[in-house]
């Protein structure tokens, strides 16, 4: 309605401007025009641009094109370390199993080393044990040896001495004496003394002059040296002539 108002004001301005006449203005009827609810509502409702709605649906569908990508991503970047940490698990796991074969192999080399060691130290004592007795032996039958030339040679020097001896008048049959002499190798009587007496003093007496008469044993020099090292360069025999009076 006030558009119709403006619309007949405006056209009788513009008439008037172009003549001088006067002229009986005009009116019009206005009458006022219900729109319908339907027309209104019509009329209200805004256009949608179509070149919007396709950008809308592009862009949405660029989003969820994105959110997969990135889902596919994720799922790949957990299924990638999902495959490393399996692999390093497999690769410790390896590495343990060959750690406890090397720990093992060290216990069996260690084990076999003290076996080894243990036989040699057996053979070892075995081996010594052996010498042992050996050189047992072989000292039993020196000693056999030694004891049967010293005596031999004991019985010479002895020999010697009584036939150098002479008897006093007070010896009597079963009269007898220990004597220690002191030789060199070559024999030679260095000293002599009565270690035993016979409780007669010119029976000792004489016995110590017969040593001294023999002065040296010339068969001292035959005794090989060891066995006159150790029984001879000290000697203690028995002197108990045979041949006495009752």
């Amino acid at each position: 309605m006030h558009l119709v108002l403006l619309a007949a004001v405006t056209w009788g301005w513009e008439a008037s401007s172009h003549t001088t006449q006067v002229q009986v203005p005009r009116y019009v009827e206005a009458k006022l025009v219900q729109l319908k609810p339907q027309a209104k509502a019509a009329a209200q409702k805004p256009q949608v641009n179509k070149v919007d709605l396709v950008a809308k649906r592009k862009a949405q569908e660029q989003k969820r094109r994105a959110a997969e990508e990135k889902r596919r991503q994720e799922e790949a970047r957990k299924a990638a370390a999902a495959k490393a940490k399996r692999e390093r698990e497999r690769k410790e796991q390896a590495a343990e199993l060959e750690r406890q074969r090397q720990l093992e192999e060290q216990q069996k080399l260690e084990e076999q080393r003290q076996r080894e060691e243990q036989r040699q130290q057996q053979q070892l004592a075995l081996e010594a044990q052996m010498a042992s007795e050996l050189e047992q032996e072989q000292s039993l039958l020196l000693e056999e040896q030694y004891a049967t030339e010293a005596q031999s040679y004991v019985a010479l020097i002895a020999s010697r001495i009584e036939d150098n001896w002479n008897p006093p008048p007070s010896a009597r049959r079963g009269m007898k004496c220990k004597l220690t002499l002191q030789l060199v190798p070559t024999g030679r009587v260095v000293n002599v003394t009565v270690s035993e007496s016979s409780g007669n003093s010119a029976f000792d007496r004489s016995a110590l002059q017969a040593v001294k008469k023999v002065e040296q044993f010339p068969e001292v020099q035959k005794i090989p040296p060891a066995l006159f090292e150790r029984e001879f360069r000290t000697i203690t025999l028995l002197f108990n002539p045979r041949d006495l009076r009752l």
